[in-house]
């Protein structure tokens, strides 16, 4: 099996220290601004729940579940700087050849666990579940077992083009030694803050961007998380103020989306909010705690660090800009697993919501093969 090498080019490395261990690398573009790169050269601290992390400040990586093998990740930056890419940046990943994507088994056990999930909201049981599902896109057998230098170099390509395809979504890259190396490009912020002003949204429902009006299962589900917010924002925030449901692009796809703007009243509060928000019923469902058993039961496979959440927290003049852990993809030796999903009510039909989520693949999977359909 050969080496990836010639298809890819060093990342810059000028004015890091010589010799230095790099425990983490993070590249992130919040929407509208330039990238950044934060590097870390000590471990990188772990916690098992959000309410342990510290006011010191960070970029946090969340994942859905915190877990033993997949913890809550603080990177805590030695150094920073702005990041415009150079020319031929992107190009790692222009010479790839890719093997045969998993579709058609993965096609299988989205149909078993869409059954599985389905059945409860007929009963009952639950009022929305969010059913997601994976794409593995492996290296062609010629060219397999990329080293960890060269995954970097691989989501640093596809971290810049998520950049210029999505300019209004969060973008962010993470290479973490033990923990892999992902890439994702958000369109739904969780909480973010700018002075003394906070802000989070309720995004949900999903359907193409030249389609026309909405559905009722489309805005009953976007409903439920604005409800949902709603209710988490009047336990610890002021000057509560919430837009109305509009219509929000991103890529070929649009959701409904509701802003709300409010006040907290200290540091503490806005941890609170965080553990309340986060699994919203955008990416787990409602009741919160019927909605994650039912998905853990469902699901063939664990969603690590998809529907979690990433981005600065109290981090210098990034303040905090967390976002939910949408359309991403995890790099490794093998190949590219993208992960996807979407809200399941009583009436969803399986063949709709399979289309859904390969729409939302396409995000990232249409960067690294052009040719890849949005829907089967």
């Amino acid at each position: 099996m050969t080496s990836l090498s010639n298809d890819i080019l060093p990342l810059r490395s000028a004015g890091y220290p010589k010799g230095a261990p790099c425990y983490a690398t993070v590249w992130c573009r919040r929407p509208g601004e330039t990238p950044f790169e934060l590097r870390q050269h000590s471990p990188v601290r772990t916690f098992d729940s959000i309410s342990r992390l510290p006011d010191t400040g960070g970029f946090v990586i969340a994942p859905f579940e915190s877990n033993a093998t997949c913890p809550l990740l603080l990177v805590e930056p030695d150094e920073f700087r702005s990041a415009d890419p150079l020319p031929g940046d992107t190009e790692a990943l222009t010479h790839i050849q890719w093997g045969t994507p998993d579709e058609k088994a993965q096609r299988l056990s989205y149909a078993s666990a869409f059954a599985a999930a389905h059945g409860r909201l007929v009963r009952g049981e639950v009022e929305k579940i969010v059913l997601s599902r994976r794409l593995h896109l492996p290296f062609a057998s010629e060219a397999t077992d990329a080293t960890s230098d060269e995954i970097a170099r691989l989501g640093h390509a596809l971290f810049l083009r998520a950049c210029a395809a999505y300019p209004e979504c969060f973008v962010a890259l993470w290479h973490i030694p033990g923990h892999g190396t992902w890439v994702t490009a958000t369109p739904e912020p969780l909480l973010r803050n700018r002075g003394s002003l906070w802000h989070t949204v309720a995004l949900a429902g999903t359907q193409p961007a030249d389609a026309g009006s909405w559905s009722t299962k489309n805005r009953e589900e976007q409903a439920i998380v604005a409800r949902f917010v709603a209710r988490a924002l009047d336990t610890v925030a002021t000057d509560i103020n919430q837009s109305a449901p509009y219509a929000f692009t991103t890529g070929r796809i649009q959701h409904l989306r509701t802003d709300f703007t409010f006040g907290l009243p200290d540091t503490a509060a806005a941890l609170s909010l965080l553990q309340q928000l986060h699994p919203t019923p955008a990416v787990c469902g409602t009741p919160r705690g019927l909605a994650r058993e039912a998905i853990l039961a469902a699901e063939p496979e664990p969603r690590k660090y998809y529907a979690g959440f990433c981005g600065p927290y109290r981090l210098g003049q990034w303040g905090t800009s967390l976002f939910v852990t949408l359309r991403c993809a995890e790099l490794s030796s093998e190949g590219i697993t993208f992960y996807a999903g979407g809200g399941l009510l009583a009436e969803s039909n399986e063949a709709d919501e399979w289309n859904e989520t390969c729409r939302k693949i396409h995000t990232l999977r249409s960067l690294v093969a052009p040719d890849a359909h949005a829907a089967h």
